[in-house]
């Protein structure tokens, strides 16, 4: 009787009707447990943790996987033993206790030399490949990974060879070795898709047959119409009712796929000509600001060159010296910046030291400078457009600091604010209501007006806030006692 009933469980869990090979299997238990046939009893509960784990009931399983190891203890049978810790050791992996798993798995590998199926020493393997893999121990998962592979290249187990091969990659790639990542990467792609069209193949043999079947049935059924007209000329009717119906609905298809199709291609086509343009703007925008910062450079080193004449007319050796030395750097970093779309903060801030040291030699200490910029910002990291401050030094100088009665201060503060920077030109000078007093009539700054112009222009190509505000400071009875400059400005992270 418990035979019979172990055969019959075992024939539903064949056919994967599991919920009438559970039944069979507790019938069976039953029968081994009243006469005490321990052996039996291991084998039942295994069968019932396959059942469970294939119904969803994962706690079950892992219960009845623990019965039979308790049973494989007390007879000494290793090689179930070691079936049974892999089945459990996948439960725990399934529920995501890599801990039990691993630990389940290492018992295994105790009996490595028990395991008579070799599909299961290498699927062992794999599997303590892959938790390793999972808690970053690449070395331990290569080992294994690698002892997977070679006993099912040996027994040639596709199945499991791709998927060791794509964990060799992942491996490689994880300690650096990116030749042997792409080596495993190709050959797990080649075996992945070699499987896939023997799988198609398979499936198109059985569609074949299914064709073959089908078509002899129709065969059949054509014969058994043949043996009454009135059927044969209602079934023929039918057909070719059918047959108009499908005409009509692949016109109506076609049509409508066809409507679809222009359609694609003029969205298509729509948006490649909407690109051309967008890229088209964005190189005038480049072209137009390289033509801005090209005039920029120039009015910006004229005064240099000016001061330099200075010294050398008053026979003032040592600052003409001095101020070729400074001069010839600044020429540098202009030149080097003027090519560029980006700088780091940090070139762009040496060059404005430069160029306030050289005006401070030249106006024989008129005034002093002072730079406060935040701690947290990186300097050789922060990218921004060149030179948008050195026009606002300029103006601080010639027109604040430089007509004031004694001496003066600059002071440049760079701060973050909310994804941009945040610079401030602020000096003591006299202001710019009375440095257009007494300016020549009609005279229009060109830095002012060429750094307007390039703002635009940032805006335009950049599509993000960037902004100068120029505040007028007076002091408690309305007089100008300065100007400050706040500029925001975008920059780009490396």
């Amino acid at each position: 009787m418990a035979k019979l009933t172990t055969n019959m469980a075992g024939l539903y869990a064949y056919l994967k009707d599991y919920e009438n090979s559970q039944k069979y299997y507790l019938q069976t238990l039953l029968l081994y447990e009243k006469i005490n046939d321990r052996a039996m009893m291991e084998i039942i509960y295994g069968n019932l943790g396959v059942v469970e784990k294939n119904l969803g009931n994962n706690d079950k399983a892992i219960q009845y996987y623990t019965l039979a190891l308790k049973l494989d203890e007390e007879l000494g049978n290793e090689e179930q033993k070691v079936n049974n810790l892999c089945n459990l050791a996948k439960l725990y992996l399934d529920e995501g206790d890599l801990d039990r798993a691993t630990l389940s798995y290492h018992q295994a590998l105790a009996l490595e030399k028990m395991i008579s199926s070799k599909f299961t020493l290498a699927e062992l393997h794999l599997n303590m490949g892959l938790i390793y893999l999972k808690s970053n121990q690449n070395q331990l998962a290569g080992k294994h990974l690698l002892k997977s592979l070679e006993v099912a290249e040996t027994e040639g187990m596709n199945t499991l060879i791709y998927k060791i091969e794509e964990a060799l990659s992942q491996v490689y790639n994880n300690t650096g070795n990116y030749k042997q990542a792409y080596f495993y990467h190709v050959k797990y792609h080649n075996l992945y898709d070699s499987i896939n069209n023997e799988n198609s193949r398979n499936r198109l043999s059985e569609l074949q047959t299914r064709f073959e079947t089908e078509k002899k049935e129709k065969e059949i059924l054509s014969l058994t119409a043949e043996k009454t007209e009135q059927k044969l000329a209602i079934i023929e009717q039918k057909s070719n009712l059918t047959r108009q119906r499908m005409i009509i609905f692949t016109i109506l298809l076609v049509l409508f796929l066809s409507a679809g199709l222009a359609y694609f291609l003029f969205i298509r086509y729509r948006l490649k000509q909407k690109n051309k343009h967008i890229e088209l703007e964005n190189q005038n925008l480049q072209i137009e600001s390289r033509l801005l910062r090209s005039q920029i450079n120039p009015h910006f080193i004229f005064n240099a060159l000016n001061s330099i004449q200075h010294f050398v007319l008053n026979n003032e050796k040592t600052q003409a010296s001095t101020y070729l030395i400074k001069f010839a750097n600044l020429m540098r970093n202009v030149l080097s910046m003027s090519r560029k779309e980006m700088v780091s903060l940090e070139d762009d801030l040496e060059t404005l030291k430069i160029n306030l040291e050289l005006e401070k030699l030249r106006l024989k200490d008129k005034f002093d400078f002072v730079f406060s910029i935040d701690q947290s910002i990186e300097l050789d990291a922060i990218y921004i457009p060149p030179m948008l401050m050195q026009p606002h030094i300029e103006n601080a100088i010639k027109h604040g600091v430089e007509k004031k009665e004694g001496a003066g201060t600059i002071r440049i503060e760079i701060s973050l604010l909310d994804h941009h920077l945040k610079c401030v030109i602020q000096d003591d000078g006299i202001g710019r209501e009375k440095s257009a007093e007494k300016q020549k009539k009609g005279h229009v700054s060109v830095a002012g007006k060429l750094t307007e112009e390039r703002f635009e222009i940032l805006k335009k190509k950049r599509g993000t806030h960037i902004s100068q505000v120029i505040i007028d400071l007076k002091d408690s009875n309305g007089n100008f006692i300065g100007t400050r400059v706040e500029l925001i400005i975008p920059f780009e992270k490396d």
